[in-house]
């Protein structure tokens, strides 16, 4: 059996930029992702900007993400589903690590990277 991850679809040749919420403890946080194929190549280490939240969001969000990769770099991506992760460290060496999610890339039709 398969397993299934959320999926974020995106065409190459564009710039990937997508955002979304985290829940973390109290603490002072920076975030890392990378983005990955099947077989545990390294496609892209993405920018990832992390933004403390002043008040929690509905769900106890702590935090605003972003995660992004220019035009030019996902060019070069492959036209398949690759997987990531984020993972989050404090400044006390706490490390959190975010399920895993897919992106399918997929050829543009404008856009013919």
């Amino acid at each position: 059996m398969a397993t299934q991850y959320p999926t974020i679809p995106h065409r190459r040749g564009a710039t990937f930029s997508y955002t979304g919420f985290a829940t973390l403890p109290a603490g002072t946080w920076t975030a890392a992702c990378a983005l990955e194929t099947s077989l545990g190549a390294l496609v892209e280490a993405l920018t990832v900007t992390l933004t403390p939240l002043g008040t929690p969001g509905p769900n106890g969000e702590t935090h605003a993400m972003l995660l992004e990769a220019p035009a030019t770099n996902s060019a070069a991506w492959p036209l398949a589903t690759i997987v990531g992760d984020i993972t989050f460290t404090d400044s006390n060496g706490v490390v959190l690590c975010s399920p895993p999610f897919a992106v399918v890339v997929q050829r543009g039709v404008t856009n013919v990277a």
